[in-house]
């Protein structure tokens, strides 16, 4: 068997670059290991964080059911900000002759997994119906719209009709991650069909619904169903000391009993440890080459603990109730103009303001504040959230309304994440 070995150079560059013009591979101090199960990476890391990791349940072995986002391959025809702006063209695009079309929507030339023959083809046979207009998850707290026939190559290239239209069927919850990433790591939840870069701005992300929903029609009422495993279902309920999980009456709802679960409890559970700073910073290295591991719960009151902590961050992901928010004094700077058109996005860090339009002079730029350095900055997944919003958005006029509870959001889910989930989650696992 061939052996493997590892050696590190660290310092500056042109130290570097001398270290290797002067070296030898004779002489450089190699490290001799053996790639270990089940992810063989080519350098020693820790072997007891490790071995703590791999104890935990892979999440697709978790919630069985999965699969990347939806590829739309023309995001500029199939997605829009306002659903009626899309019905309608919808409607004037399979009322065109092909290059027509193709001319007016920009389309360029057909790919192997999408033509524009094909997509009015798809679009033509399913009506148009005002009803395949639904809301699709685009980038965290974004949420647009499509026209979704979960026909494969046609309007949409890959719609993953298998997994997505559980989320079409009734009310539901999906978890959002990753299974490879260069970017920053993170988790989101989804109460509907989402892209395949929602959450990673370079590598694909996959959905995990909660519920599976089971009947005669493809989108009808049909029975809804548990999407977690059996092995891990009961295991868990064993860590915990309950007796069954059972399905919830309404989506979105903990059971409050220490002898029934519902799936939500367990779904709230895996929220809170995803969120733990101190999970995300021990397994980094992990989390960047596969789908997160989740350990079981250490007892009822572990468990309860991070399930309260994930429902609140749910919940804010969700911007459930968001009217109802205390907004903390966060609003519009009085000394500003009142043109709400998105130009050069821009933070003032003096005065802990996000600018909408820098390129303005100061009397007329739309400024909202106090935003604290580390909410601006915050990341889910590859996204920088508050900039990227706004900057997806260069040109239109946006509401404050729809702004500024995302920001209420980061806030809490920054307090949430590093006042209970993580406590909850070293407790748990003793540290």
């Amino acid at each position: 068997m061939t052996a493997v070995r590892h050696g590190d150079l660290y310092g500056l560059r042109r130290d570097k670059y001398a270290a290797l013009a002067e070296g030898d591979v004779s002489r450089t101090q190699w490290e001799a290991f053996e790639p270990a199960k089940p992810f063989y990476l080519f350098k020693p890391y820790g072997g007891a964080v490790e071995e703590e990791y791999g104890r935990g349940f892979p999440l697709p072995e978790i919630i069985p059911v999965n699969s990347v986002g939806v590829v739309t391959a023309r995001d500029n025809l199939t997605i829009d900000f306002d659903g009626e702006v899309l019905w309608r063209r919808v409607g004037d695009f399979a009322s065109f002759g092909e290059e027509e079309a193709r001319a007016k929507y920009d389309l360029g030339k057909d790919v192997r997994d999408w033509k524009v023959r094909l997509a009015q083809e798809d679009v033509r046979a399913s009506g148009p119906s005002r009803e395949n207009v639904k809301p699709i998850l685009y980038r965290p707290f974004d949420v647009r719209a499509t026209y979704y026939t979960g026909v494969t190559r046609g309007f949409i290239c890959m719609p993953r009709r298998v997994v997505m239209r559980h989320m079409l069927a009734g009310e539901n919850l999906g978890l959002i991650t990753t299974r490879q990433t260069r970017d920053e790591w993170g988790g989101f939840v989804t109460d509907s069909i989402i892209g395949h870069k929602s959450l990673a701005a370079y590598d694909i992300n996959s959905l995990f619904p909660l519920y599976l929903y089971e009947g005669k029609a493809e989108f009808g009422i049909g029975g809804r169903v548990i999407n977690i495993s059996p092995e891990f279902g009961e295991k868990f309920l064993a860590a915990v000391g309950a007796l069954s999980l059972d399905n919830s009456p309404e989506v979105g709802t903990r059971s409050g009993s220490r002898e029934v679960l519902y799936p939500e409890d367990i779904f709230y559970y895996i929220y809170g440890v995803l969120h733990s700073p101190t999970y995300r910073s021990r397994y980094a290295v992990f989390l960047k080459i596969d789908f997160p591991r989740i350990p079981l719960p250490k007892n009822y009151e572990c468990f309860d603990r991070l399930a309260t902590a994930g429902e609140k961050l749910a919940a804010l992901h969700l911007l459930k109730d968001k009217a109802n928010w205390d907004w903390r004094g966060i609003g519009q700077r009085p000394d500003g103009g009142t043109d709400t058109t998105v130009g050069k996005v821009a933070y003032d860090e003096k005065n802990q303001a996000v600018i909408f339009d820098a390129k303005k002079p100061p009397k007329e730029q739309v400024s909202v504040g106090p935003v604290p350095e580390n909410i601006w900055e915050f990341h889910i997944g590859g996204y920088q959230v508050l900039q990227k919003w706004l900057k997806d958005r260069k040109g239109r006029k946006v509401d404050l309304g729809d702004y500024i509870p995302i920001i209420v959001a980061l806030i809490e889910t920054d307090r949430v994440m590093k006042e209970e989930c993580d406590p909850a989650f070293k407790e748990m696992m003793g540290f």
